[in-house]
């Protein structure tokens, strides 16, 4: 099983400003390098981090470069996005739903709170992150104009400003599954 110990990444430079590569807003990008020592060979990646100007705007974590390995071909279709908490003891933190890729292009499929159990024993790299695993109602409420079929999704807590913890996550939720297919379908047996 992978281990975000085995993760060596680091800082490539200091942010440089930037229009978002989909338009959405402005903002500072922050590149690393990442070593992922949990395969072989052929393991290195450059992750962004594009962190908006407006904090009440997400956060979005993708790969900029990847290995050329079959399970990365869709790296370009993969992201983790972090919005701001605004409930509980953790406000002023950003939480990121933990949505597993599917086997379509570019799909993915959110995991139900309900599911956590499931993902600990099929994922067990998520064990780093059992404290800060919650229900979506816990941490925003659905009047705040979020789709309310996502309340009992699960999500992630972070702190804002906690960058490589991010890309640490976009390996956990995205990068990792695909190599050992770990499915949400798999999650309730």
């Amino acid at each position: 099983m992978p281990s975000v110990k085995k993760l060596a990444i680091t800082p490539d430079g200091d942010p440089k400003r930037t229009t978002h590569p989909r338009g959405l807003c402005d903002g500072r990008v922050r590149l690393f390098d990442v070593v992922d020592g949990n395969v072989g060979r052929n393991n290195r990646w450059r992750i962004s981090v594009f962190v908006p100007d407006d904090a009440d705007k997400r956060i979005w974590v993708e790969a900029a470069t990847w290995p050329k390995r079959k399970m990365t071909a869709r790296a370009a279709d993969l992201s983790v996005t972090f919005s701001p908490v605004v409930l509980g003891r953790t406000r002023n933190a950003l939480y990121g739903l933990v949505s597993l890729p599917s086997n379509s292009k570019g799909a993915r499929k959110y995991v139900d709170a309900a599911q956590k159990a499931g993902l600990l024993r099929k994922a067990r790299w998520f064990r780093t992150w059992l404290p800060k695993l919650k229900a979506k109602h816990k941490v925003i409420p659905a009047s705040t104009g979020t789709r309310d079929s996502y309340t009992d999704k699960l999500v992630v807590v972070v702190k804002a400003d906690a960058y490589e913890e991010m890309v640490q996550l976009f390996f956990a939720i995205k990068i990792w599954p695909l190599q050992h297919e770990v499915t949400v379908s798999q999650l309730n047996s």
